[in-house]
């Protein structure tokens, strides 16, 4: 299943306003340029919990899955 926009902001509406910040700052600049592989990609990675997306967004660890590493990357501006 390809996630809807609408299902991807919900999912991006977090408990720490820095990760739901750096989530919406994403989907406004980056939703509409993401090809179904990385919406499927990026509505997994929604399914973490908050510290996990902290310890992402600070650099203190990764995902383990090549596709969520690169997701990341384009979440924090690196590509």
């Amino acid at each position: 299943m390809i996630p809807s926009d609408g299902q991807i902001r919900w999912r991006c509406r977090r408990g720490m306003l820095e990760i739901d910040v750096s989530l919406t700052r994403f989907c406004d600049e980056q939703l509409s340029n993401l090809s179904d592989d990385d919406r499927v990609v990026f509505f997994a990675m929604l399914a973490e919990h908050d510290p996990v997306w902290w310890d992402w967004l600070l650099g203190d660890s990764l995902p383990d899955d090549p596709a969520q590493k690169a997701m990341l990357l384009r979440i924090k501006g690196g590509s």
